[in-house]
Protein backbone atom coordinates (compact mmCIF):
# COMPACT_ATOMS: atom_id res chain seq x y z
CA UNK A 1 0.00 0.00 0.00
CA UNK A 2 0.96 3.30 -0.58
CA UNK A 3 2.32 5.05 2.28
CA UNK A 4 1.98 8.56 0.70
CA UNK A 5 -1.48 8.12 -0.59
CA UNK A 6 -2.64 7.40 3.28
CA UNK A 7 -0.39 9.59 4.92
CA UNK A 8 -2.75 10.26 7.98
CA UNK A 9 -3.48 6.69 8.33
CA UNK A 10 -1.66 4.72 11.25
CA UNK A 11 0.93 2.14 9.51
CA UNK A 12 -1.19 -0.72 11.08
CA UNK A 13 -4.78 0.45 9.44
CA UNK A 14 -3.61 1.17 5.72
CA UNK A 15 -3.70 -2.26 4.43
CA UNK A 16 -7.25 -2.73 6.11
CA UNK A 17 -8.44 1.02 5.04
CA UNK A 18 -7.57 -0.13 1.27
CA UNK A 19 -8.89 -3.42 1.39
CA UNK A 20 -12.43 -1.71 2.95
CA UNK A 21 -12.09 0.64 -0.13
CA UNK A 22 -11.19 -1.94 -2.67
CA UNK A 23 -15.10 -3.86 -1.51
CA UNK A 24 -17.08 -0.79 -1.71
CA UNK A 25 -16.26 -0.29 -4.43
CA UNK A 26 -17.31 -3.68 -5.98
CA UNK A 27 -20.96 -3.09 -4.04
CA UNK A 28 -23.75 -3.44 -6.37
CA UNK A 29 -27.02 -3.56 -3.74
CA UNK A 30 -27.82 -2.47 -0.54
CA UNK A 31 -27.88 -6.10 0.62
CA UNK A 32 -23.94 -6.24 -0.39
CA UNK A 33 -23.17 -2.69 0.85
CA UNK A 34 -24.53 -3.57 4.20
CA UNK A 35 -22.77 -7.00 4.59
CA UNK A 36 -19.46 -4.92 3.77
CA UNK A 37 -20.23 -2.91 6.37
CA UNK A 38 -20.23 -6.00 8.95
CA UNK A 39 -17.22 -7.47 7.59
CA UNK A 40 -14.80 -3.87 7.70
CA UNK A 41 -15.85 -0.75 9.51
CA UNK A 42 -18.32 -2.05 12.04
CA UNK A 43 -15.23 -4.15 13.48
CA UNK A 44 -12.68 -1.67 12.66
CA UNK A 45 -14.56 1.44 14.26
CA UNK A 46 -16.66 -0.86 17.02
CA UNK A 47 -19.22 0.10 15.91
CA UNK A 48 -23.08 -1.02 16.90
CA UNK A 49 -24.92 -0.12 13.48
CA UNK A 50 -24.89 2.13 10.24
CA UNK A 51 -27.93 3.64 8.66
CA UNK A 52 -28.54 5.74 5.75
CA UNK A 53 -30.54 9.12 5.48
CA UNK A 54 -31.68 10.49 2.12
CA UNK A 55 -32.78 13.92 2.52
CA UNK A 56 -35.47 15.16 -0.63
CA UNK A 57 -34.70 19.03 -1.11
CA UNK A 58 -38.32 19.20 -2.69
CA UNK A 59 -40.16 18.48 -0.12
CA UNK A 60 -37.83 18.70 2.75
CA UNK A 61 -38.18 15.22 3.97
CA UNK A 62 -35.54 13.04 5.32
CA UNK A 63 -35.92 9.48 5.04
CA UNK A 64 -34.15 6.27 6.98
CA UNK A 65 -33.39 3.41 5.52
CA UNK A 66 -32.29 0.09 6.47
CA UNK A 67 -32.14 1.01 9.91
CA UNK A 68 -31.92 -2.01 12.97
CA UNK A 69 -35.31 -2.95 14.46
CA UNK A 70 -34.20 -1.72 17.75
CA UNK A 71 -33.62 1.82 15.87
CA UNK A 72 -37.41 1.73 14.40
CA UNK A 73 -39.28 2.83 17.19
CA UNK A 74 -36.96 6.18 17.37
CA UNK A 75 -37.07 6.91 13.73
CA UNK A 76 -38.60 10.24 13.85
CA UNK A 77 -36.58 11.33 16.77
CA UNK A 78 -33.47 10.21 14.93
CA UNK A 79 -34.36 11.94 11.63
CA UNK A 80 -34.53 15.04 14.09
CA UNK A 81 -31.00 14.51 15.81
CA UNK A 82 -29.46 14.00 12.48
CA UNK A 83 -30.37 16.90 10.85
CA UNK A 84 -29.47 18.93 13.64
CA UNK A 85 -26.22 17.32 13.77
CA UNK A 86 -25.85 18.38 9.76
CA UNK A 87 -26.43 22.23 10.81
CA UNK A 88 -24.83 22.54 13.30
CA UNK A 89 -21.85 20.54 12.41
CA UNK A 90 -18.62 22.29 13.45
CA UNK A 91 -15.62 20.94 11.54
CA UNK A 92 -13.00 22.73 13.57
CA UNK A 93 -13.69 21.25 16.65
CA UNK A 94 -12.67 17.72 15.68
CA UNK A 95 -10.63 18.88 12.66
CA UNK A 96 -13.30 17.00 10.14
CA UNK A 97 -13.38 17.64 6.58
CA UNK A 98 -16.45 19.28 4.88
CA UNK A 99 -19.52 17.00 4.86
CA UNK A 100 -18.26 14.88 7.93
CA UNK A 101 -20.08 15.02 11.41
CA UNK A 102 -18.84 13.61 14.82
CA UNK A 103 -20.43 13.96 17.95
CA UNK A 104 -19.23 11.97 20.70
CA UNK A 105 -21.14 14.16 23.87
CA UNK A 106 -23.85 12.93 25.75
CA UNK A 107 -26.89 12.32 23.33
CA UNK A 108 -30.26 13.99 24.30
CA UNK A 109 -33.57 13.05 23.08
CA UNK A 110 -34.91 15.65 21.08
CA UNK A 111 -37.66 17.70 22.76
CA UNK A 112 -40.66 15.96 20.89
CA UNK A 113 -38.64 12.98 20.67
CA UNK A 114 -40.11 9.84 22.60
CA UNK A 115 -41.51 9.51 25.71
CA UNK A 116 -39.07 6.98 26.83
CA UNK A 117 -35.37 9.26 27.33
CA UNK A 118 -33.51 6.16 29.23
CA UNK A 119 -34.84 4.40 26.07
CA UNK A 120 -33.48 6.83 23.49
CA UNK A 121 -30.34 7.15 25.56
CA UNK A 122 -29.51 3.80 25.33
CA UNK A 123 -29.38 3.41 21.81
CA UNK A 124 -26.79 6.54 21.07
CA UNK A 125 -23.55 7.17 23.22
CA UNK A 126 -21.73 8.79 20.33
CA UNK A 127 -22.28 9.14 16.38
CA UNK A 128 -20.48 9.70 13.25
CA UNK A 129 -21.64 10.49 9.58
CA UNK A 130 -20.33 11.32 6.52
CA UNK A 131 -22.39 12.80 3.77
CA UNK A 132 -22.79 14.21 0.33
CA UNK A 133 -21.69 18.03 -0.41
CA UNK A 134 -23.13 20.71 -0.10
CA UNK A 135 -26.65 19.63 -0.09
CA UNK A 136 -26.55 16.34 2.38
CA UNK A 137 -28.89 14.90 0.33
CA UNK A 138 -27.07 11.65 1.28
CA UNK A 139 -25.53 10.51 4.78
CA UNK A 140 -24.12 7.45 5.64
CA UNK A 141 -24.21 7.29 9.73
CA UNK A 142 -22.49 5.02 12.03
CA UNK A 143 -23.42 4.59 16.22
CA UNK A 144 -22.33 3.37 19.22
CA UNK A 145 -24.69 2.49 21.90
CA UNK A 146 -21.93 0.65 24.34
CA UNK A 147 -20.67 3.28 26.54
CA UNK A 148 -17.63 0.73 26.89
CA UNK A 149 -16.43 1.47 22.99
CA UNK A 150 -16.08 4.96 24.40
CA UNK A 151 -15.89 8.27 21.42
CA UNK A 152 -14.65 8.32 18.06
CA UNK A 153 -10.94 9.14 18.41
CA UNK A 154 -8.79 11.15 16.38
CA UNK A 155 -7.52 7.90 14.89
CA UNK A 156 -11.52 6.32 13.87
CA UNK A 157 -11.74 9.75 12.11
CA UNK A 158 -9.15 9.51 10.08
CA UNK A 159 -10.38 6.56 8.85
CA UNK A 160 -13.73 7.76 7.99
CA UNK A 161 -12.35 10.91 6.39
CA UNK A 162 -10.36 8.48 3.90
CA UNK A 163 -13.63 5.92 3.48
CA UNK A 164 -16.48 8.82 2.69
CA UNK A 165 -15.64 9.90 -0.91
CA UNK A 166 -16.05 5.99 -1.54
CA UNK A 167 -18.56 5.49 0.59
CA UNK A 168 -20.54 8.89 -0.89
CA UNK A 169 -20.14 7.16 -4.54
CA UNK A 170 -21.45 3.65 -3.75
CA UNK A 171 -24.55 5.26 -1.92
CA UNK A 172 -25.48 7.10 -4.99
CA UNK A 173 -24.44 4.44 -7.61
CA UNK A 174 -26.50 1.87 -5.54
CA UNK A 175 -29.51 4.58 -5.60
CA UNK A 176 -29.22 5.47 -9.48
CA UNK A 177 -29.59 1.45 -10.05
CA UNK A 178 -32.48 0.95 -7.60
CA UNK A 179 -34.31 3.29 -9.64
CA UNK A 180 -33.32 2.44 -12.91
CA UNK A 181 -34.42 -1.03 -12.66
CA UNK A 182 -37.73 0.49 -10.99
CA UNK A 183 -38.67 2.94 -13.80
CA UNK A 184 -37.65 -0.29 -16.61
CA UNK A 185 -39.97 -2.42 -14.43
CA UNK A 186 -42.84 0.44 -14.89
CA UNK A 187 -42.23 1.06 -18.78
CA UNK A 188 -42.20 -2.62 -19.96
CA UNK A 189 -45.36 -2.43 -17.61
CA UNK A 190 -46.45 -0.38 -19.62
CA UNK A 191 -46.11 -1.38 -23.14
CA UNK A 192 -48.57 -4.71 -22.41
CA UNK A 193 -50.98 -2.60 -21.19
CA UNK A 194 -54.09 -1.57 -22.74
CA UNK A 195 -55.03 0.67 -19.65
CA UNK A 196 -54.45 4.64 -19.43
CA UNK A 197 -51.28 4.62 -16.81
CA UNK A 198 -48.84 7.10 -15.75
CA UNK A 199 -46.01 7.59 -13.23
CA UNK A 200 -46.86 11.14 -11.37
CA UNK A 201 -45.62 12.87 -8.42
CA UNK A 202 -47.09 13.93 -5.67
CA UNK A 203 -47.53 17.75 -6.97
CA UNK A 204 -49.55 15.72 -10.03
CA UNK A 205 -47.04 16.11 -12.88
CA UNK A 206 -46.15 13.39 -15.48
CA UNK A 207 -42.83 11.58 -14.86
CA UNK A 208 -43.59 8.89 -17.69
CA UNK A 209 -46.91 7.55 -19.23
CA UNK A 210 -48.10 5.09 -22.13
CA UNK A 211 -49.55 5.95 -25.74
CA UNK A 212 -52.94 5.08 -24.73
CA UNK A 213 -52.44 7.39 -21.65
CA UNK A 214 -50.80 10.27 -24.06
CA UNK A 215 -54.10 9.63 -26.29
CA UNK A 216 -57.03 9.54 -24.26
CA UNK A 217 -55.79 11.90 -21.42
CA UNK A 218 -53.03 13.91 -22.50
CA UNK A 219 -51.15 14.85 -25.23
CA UNK A 220 -47.64 13.77 -25.73
CA UNK A 221 -44.64 15.25 -23.94
CA UNK A 222 -47.42 17.41 -21.94
CA UNK A 223 -46.63 16.78 -18.11
CA UNK A 224 -49.83 18.19 -16.79
CA UNK A 225 -53.16 16.66 -16.11
CA UNK A 226 -56.38 17.80 -16.46
CA UNK A 227 -57.66 20.21 -14.04
CA UNK A 228 -60.39 18.06 -12.60
CA UNK A 229 -58.19 14.97 -12.60
CA UNK A 230 -55.56 16.70 -10.98
CA UNK A 231 -57.92 17.51 -7.86
CA UNK A 232 -59.28 14.16 -7.82
CA UNK A 233 -55.48 12.67 -7.50
CA UNK A 234 -54.34 15.41 -5.21
CA UNK A 235 -57.22 14.31 -2.98
CA UNK A 236 -56.19 11.17 -3.07
CA UNK A 237 -52.88 11.34 -2.38
CA UNK A 238 -53.36 13.46 0.65
CA UNK A 239 -55.68 10.71 2.13
CA UNK A 240 -53.65 7.65 1.28
CA UNK A 241 -50.65 9.73 2.66
CA UNK A 242 -52.04 9.78 6.11
CA UNK A 243 -52.63 6.21 6.20
CA UNK A 244 -50.21 4.09 8.48
CA UNK A 245 -47.63 2.12 6.06
CA UNK A 246 -49.67 -1.22 6.74
CA UNK A 247 -53.52 -0.34 6.27
CA UNK A 248 -55.46 -2.17 4.58
CA UNK A 249 -58.00 0.32 3.75
CA UNK A 250 -59.06 1.92 0.43
CA UNK A 251 -60.36 5.11 -0.21
CA UNK A 252 -63.85 5.66 -1.46
CA UNK A 253 -63.99 4.78 -5.57
CA UNK A 254 -63.14 8.33 -7.38
CA UNK A 255 -64.65 8.71 -10.71
CA UNK A 256 -63.43 11.00 -13.52
CA UNK A 257 -65.68 11.88 -17.04
CA UNK A 258 -63.73 13.02 -19.74
CA UNK A 259 -64.38 13.00 -23.66
CA UNK A 260 -67.22 11.17 -22.76
CA UNK A 261 -65.24 8.30 -21.21
CA UNK A 262 -65.75 7.55 -17.59
CA UNK A 263 -62.72 6.51 -16.01
CA UNK A 264 -62.36 4.98 -12.24
CA UNK A 265 -59.20 6.61 -10.94
CA UNK A 266 -56.42 4.18 -8.36
CA UNK A 267 -53.09 5.77 -7.42
CA UNK A 268 -50.53 3.31 -5.67
CA UNK A 269 -46.68 4.14 -4.34
CA UNK A 270 -44.44 3.32 -6.88
CA UNK A 271 -40.87 2.98 -5.20
CA UNK A 272 -40.21 0.04 -2.73
CA UNK A 273 -36.79 1.65 -1.86
CA UNK A 274 -36.97 3.77 1.12
CA UNK A 275 -34.25 5.58 -0.34
CA UNK A 276 -35.92 6.65 -3.68
CA UNK A 277 -35.34 10.39 -4.01
CA UNK A 278 -38.98 11.29 -4.74
CA UNK A 279 -42.25 9.80 -3.33
CA UNK A 280 -44.24 9.04 -6.90
CA UNK A 281 -47.16 6.84 -7.64
CA UNK A 282 -48.85 4.75 -9.82
CA UNK A 283 -51.77 6.74 -11.86
CA UNK A 284 -54.24 3.88 -13.51
CA UNK A 285 -57.28 4.82 -15.35
CA UNK A 286 -59.83 1.90 -15.88
CA UNK A 287 -62.73 2.59 -18.02
CA UNK A 288 -66.06 1.60 -16.24
CA UNK A 289 -69.63 2.17 -16.80
CA UNK A 290 -72.42 4.59 -15.08
CA UNK A 291 -73.22 1.32 -13.19
CA UNK A 292 -69.93 1.70 -10.94
CA UNK A 293 -70.75 5.75 -10.15
CA UNK A 294 -74.14 4.61 -9.29
CA UNK A 295 -73.12 2.14 -6.95
CA UNK A 296 -70.75 4.50 -6.05
CA UNK A 297 -73.14 7.02 -5.14
CA UNK A 298 -75.54 4.41 -3.50
CA UNK A 299 -72.82 3.16 -1.06
CA UNK A 300 -72.39 6.95 0.25
CA UNK A 301 -76.15 7.53 0.69
CA UNK A 302 -75.98 4.71 2.92
CA UNK A 303 -73.07 6.01 4.70
CA UNK A 304 -71.17 2.78 3.72
CA UNK A 305 -67.92 3.21 5.79
CA UNK A 306 -64.28 2.42 3.40
CA UNK A 307 -63.98 -0.48 5.58
CA UNK A 308 -67.36 -2.23 4.80
CA UNK A 309 -66.79 -0.74 1.29
CA UNK A 310 -63.65 -2.81 1.22
CA UNK A 311 -65.34 -5.56 2.05
CA UNK A 312 -68.14 -5.40 -0.24
CA UNK A 313 -65.62 -5.32 -3.07
CA UNK A 314 -64.15 -8.63 -2.02
CA UNK A 315 -67.47 -10.12 -1.43
CA UNK A 316 -68.17 -8.81 -4.84
CA UNK A 317 -65.65 -11.46 -6.18
CA UNK A 318 -66.99 -14.51 -4.33
CA UNK A 319 -65.21 -14.49 -0.82
CA UNK A 320 -66.89 -15.70 1.88
CA UNK A 321 -67.02 -14.03 5.17
CA UNK A 322 -64.07 -15.97 6.49
CA UNK A 323 -62.14 -15.33 3.41
CA UNK A 324 -62.61 -11.58 3.55
CA UNK A 325 -61.59 -11.43 7.52
CA UNK A 326 -58.33 -13.72 6.51
CA UNK A 327 -57.62 -11.35 3.50
CA UNK A 328 -57.76 -8.14 5.69
CA UNK A 329 -56.44 -9.34 8.92
CA UNK A 330 -59.33 -9.85 10.72
CA UNK A 331 -60.96 -11.91 13.33
CA UNK A 332 -64.18 -13.92 11.97
CA UNK A 333 -66.35 -11.89 14.54
CA UNK A 334 -65.47 -8.12 13.40
CA UNK A 335 -65.34 -9.35 9.88
CA UNK A 336 -68.84 -10.89 10.88
CA UNK A 337 -69.89 -7.56 12.58
CA UNK A 338 -68.74 -5.54 9.07
CA UNK A 339 -71.03 -7.59 6.93
CA UNK A 340 -74.49 -7.43 9.40
CA UNK A 341 -73.76 -3.29 9.35
CA UNK A 342 -73.69 -3.59 5.91
CA UNK A 343 -77.26 -6.00 5.42
CA UNK A 344 -78.48 -3.08 8.02
CA UNK A 345 -77.62 -0.11 6.23
CA UNK A 346 -78.50 -1.08 3.01
CA UNK A 347 -82.04 -3.22 4.17
CA UNK A 348 -80.67 -6.44 3.46
CA UNK A 349 -80.47 -10.10 4.96
CA UNK A 350 -77.71 -12.41 2.54
CA UNK A 351 -74.39 -12.34 0.45
CA UNK A 352 -77.19 -13.18 -2.67
CA UNK A 353 -78.94 -9.69 -1.93
CA UNK A 354 -75.71 -8.07 -1.66
CA UNK A 355 -74.55 -9.32 -4.95
CA UNK A 356 -77.93 -8.17 -6.75
CA UNK A 357 -77.45 -4.93 -5.01
CA UNK A 358 -74.05 -4.16 -6.45
CA UNK A 359 -75.35 -5.43 -9.90
CA UNK A 360 -78.42 -3.57 -9.91
CA UNK A 361 -79.19 -1.59 -13.00
CA UNK A 362 -78.26 2.46 -12.44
Amino acid sequence: MNSGLFAEVATQDRNLLGSAIHKFAGCNSRDELFKTMQITLVPLLKLDGVFITRFNQQSGETRISAEPTLLKSTTANLITLVNQLVINNDPIRYSTPPGMVIFNEELQAPKKAVSNNTQWLHYFKSIAGVYDMPSASIGLWFYRKNANAGAFNQREIIILKYMQPIIIQTVKAIIFQEERITYSNIAEHFLSSNTPKAVIKSDCSVLISNKIFSDQISQPENTVLPIRLHKHISHLINEQSLLPKKSTFIPNPVFFRFKRRLYKISISPVEKSDLSQYRTWLLSLQRTSDNALQLSRSLQDANITRRETEIILWMQKGLSCSDVATKLDLSYHTARTHVRNIYKKLNISSSRELLAFVHQPS
